[in-house]
């Protein structure tokens, strides 16, 4: 999708003037061509933002705690096939995204795990108290229809895949194991797709990456307000799927390889509370 920045100059009833930041989200045409045409990821998107996570923070309002998800959304109504979504720009309230190639440290490893825990909680909580969520938000992309998709793409991405892992230092102690990986992507994806509901299942966020986690932070430069972006991808499941992706993709190397067993204890307390 491609994400725009919107800045408005807004001249106010009693002549005074406010500077009013947006961010936009459009559909390009490869998810035209697919993922909108299939399973509308705008759809699934503005109804997080307007359903989803009003309803969670209202649960841990009633219960007592004030906690917020997300940037504040607006129901846009436009003529557009697909659908936008517009949401109140961040970062003109001091949230940022840690460098992706640096990766999160020990303190944005934790706030990012202590949100995702809440979020993961409560969307338990409210499917065993009220239903299972909309098919919208629960199914998400990941379908059978995707990963054939994927395995007639197959050939092509496997060679731009190797194509970057070229790109990378020592890569030749990893090149035939990744390509391997790669190539049979759909088969080892697959098992994910089953839900067994004699398990712990949640509402994943489903890209759960640096890129998608912004933090806030106090006068002496700690993390004081963590919030997430990009619902696009949400689907009902196993709290698996969220985890292992922020610790494997978004975690810098050395925290990772010390402190990996204490993050899945740090995120099941916090589940649990």
């Amino acid at each position: 999708t491609l994400l725009a920045s919107v800045n408005l100059n807004a001249e106010l009833e009693d002549g005074d003037t406010q500077n009013l930041s947006y961010m936009i989200k459009l559909p390009i045409d490869a998810v035209q061509g697919f993922l909108a045409k299939d399973h509308n990821i705008f759809d699934t998107e503005n109804a997080i933002y307007k359903d989803v996570i009003p309803e969670i923070e209202q649960m841990y309002r009633d219960a007592g705690v004030d906690l917020k998800f997300g940037t504040k959304y607006y129901d846009l109504k436009t003529p557009s096939e697909f659908g936008v979504v517009l949401m109140e720009d961040l970062r003109p309230h001091g949230f940022k995204n840690v460098n992706r190639i640096e990766g999160f440290d020990m303190e944005h490893t934790k706030a990012a795990l202590k949100k995702l825990a809440q979020w993961h909680a409560a969307s338990a909580v409210r499917v065993e108290t009220k239903g299972q969520y909309p098919k919208i938000v629960s199914d998400g992309v990941y379908t059978e229809d995707f990963l054939k998709l994927m395995e007639e793409k197959g050939e092509s991405s496997t060679a731009l895949y190797m194509e970057c892992v070229r790109t990378y230092k020592d890569h030749e102690e990893y090149y035939d194991s990744l390509k391997r990986n790669q190539e049979n992507f759909a088969d080892e994806f697959r098992p994910l797709l089953k839900i067994d509901p004699n398990e712990f299942n949640v509402l994943n966020h489903g890209d759960f990456w640096a890129n998608n986690v912004m933090f806030q932070y106090d006068d002496a430069g700690k993390v004081k307000e963590t919030y997430f972006v990009d619902f696009q991808m949400t689907h009902y499941g196993s709290p698996i799927f969220d985890l292992y992706t922020l610790l494997l993709s978004s975690t810098s190397l050395d925290v990772k390889l010390k402190h990996f067993d204490y993050f899945i204890k740090y995120y099941h307390d916090n589940l649990i509370e």
